[in-house]
């Protein structure tokens, strides 16, 4: 038996004391990122595939799971410093936090682990990602609109009212659980998320994706779970009118456009759309984070609220389907071009993640999931190292000029633990759980 106390104590009930290979089998590969791959794979054993062994979840209890898919994160990496033990307990931590059961959030089943690898056996969402679908599909209204926004401001409630901010929305991890006319849109990936001790608790670390960031993390300022409902405001602008809010050639410039240059809703794809469905939408993108309304403020605006009762299911957004398919291609493009790039860096962020993790992520003496926050006495210590990003780069605590890359944000810093400013008196409470309003059905 290879087991790690910090990761069966992450997982809890979710942990499975067995061998993975002697309860599972993978049938083929899905991805693989930098430190773990994804594949799909099933139960060794049919008396085992019965639902009931994967312990609570919003499914019934005779219900059978054919296929899984699994998140295989190595272990040789955790050793030598490429991934943290600590940031893949947290990860644990959080999945168990909130996909336990919330029908718009992935689930995760069971965790268990052998010599080599930890394994996050999770639910399998075959339905494709957000806009694939919805350009696929071809018909599109703003009511279609409507009902995916409600069905992802309620996804990421959820998260909220459990003190977990995801930090990374972005329309590829929203994902339809089949191509199911009814099926439903939920919420994936919770590697950069972090729970919070309190509802004012702030963060520092530098994370997400470029496009999606909200401007107090380019500025590098304490930040809250408000910086999740900037990025919801760049998806629904992009699901309403085809192309992101701010673009640019560059990161450079588009970090600068992300500080400093207001929201624009003209041309054609927004002529089609409704004064409910621009004002929502602004108010998402506002810069002053304390402006922006909470997940449960959103819920109750006219747009989400009564959208599906006065809105025109007819009208197909003829023009903003075809900047999607457009969106998608440009997207495409740079992912390959961000493969390329991340291999040649590799070995330099293996380096950087392993003085980072020495310096800067230690377990407490208890032994449980670091916390991502410290004292204010910690944080005046650390005020002084952060600098602001500036000609696309990232200027790191311990190694300057590390360049961002082009679909993660400085995720080689994401190992960095974040300071709490605690007397932060301007955050609002979190909201509290909610039931979404919609079924997320696609006409």
């Amino acid at each position: 038996m290879h087991c790690s106390p910090l990761i069966k104590r992450a997982a809890g009930e979710k942990y499975h004391p067995e061998s993975f290979k002697q309860r599972w089998e993978i049938l083929k590969k899905l991805g693989e990122g930098g430190f773990s791959k994804v594949t799909i794979g099933k139960r060794k054993s049919e008396e085992d595939s019965v639902y009931s062994g994967f312990g609570p979840t919003n499914a019934s209890r005779d219900e059978t799971i054919s296929e899984v898919a699994i998140k295989c994160i190595s272990k040789e990496d955790m050793r030598n410093g490429s991934e943290s033990e600590e940031l893949v307990a947290r990860e644990i931590q959080t999945f168990v936090t909130v996909g336990n059961g919330y029908p718009y959030v992935a689930q995760l089943y069971e965790v268990c682990e052998d010599e080599k690898f930890v394994y996050l056996i999770m639910e399998l969402l075959s339905g494709g990602e957000l806009f694939d679908q919805i350009v696929q599909r071809g018909h599109f209204s703003e009511k279609d609109a409507s009902a995916i926004a409600s069905c992802m401001i309620s996804s990421v409630a959820h998260c909220h009212s459990k003190h977990v901010v995801h930090r990374d929305l972005k329309p590829e991890n929203f994902v339809f659980e089949s191509h199911a006319y009814d099926a439903k849109l939920k919420l994936i990936d919770f590697g950069l998320a972090a729970i919070m001790a309190s509802p004012a608790s702030t963060f520092r670390t530098i994370c997400g994706s470029p496009s999606y960031v909200a401007p107090e993390i380019l500025y590098q300022k304490p930040y809250t779970y408000k910086v999740d409902i900037w990025s919801l405001g760049v998806i629904i602008y992009i699901l309403l009118a085809g192309y992101a809010p701010f673009e640019a050639k560059d990161e450079k410039e588009l970090f600068r456009r992300i500080k400093h240059d207001p929201v624009r809703m003209e041309g054609k794809e927004w002529d089609a759309i409704s004064s409910d469905a621009k004002h929502f939408v602004a108010s998402l993108l506002e810069k002053d984070p304390r402006k922006r309304p909470s997940c449960e403020e959103c819920l109750q605006h006219p747009w989400i609220e009564k959208g599906q009762h006065i809105l025109e299911e007819q009208h197909h957004l003829e023009h903003t389907v075809k900047n999607l398919r457009q969106f998608k291609a440009r997207r495409n493009w740079h992912a390959a071009v961000a493969g390329v790039t991340a291999m040649n860096r590799m070995a330099r962020l293996a380096h950087l993640h392993h003085h980072v993790l020495r310096s800067a992520s230690e377990t407490d003496q208890s032994g449980s999931p670091p916390s991502e926050e410290k004292t204010n006495n910690e944080e005046e210590k650390d005020g002084d190292k952060s600098t602001r990003p500036q000609d696309g780069k990232v200027q790191d605590p311990v190694k300057e000029g590390l360049e961002t890359s082009k679909e993660t944000l400085t995720s080689s810093l994401k190992t960095k633990n974040e300071p709490a400013d605690k007397n932060d008196t301007n955050t609002k409470h979190m909201p509290s759980e909610r039931e979404p309003f919609c079924s997320c059905v696609i006409s």
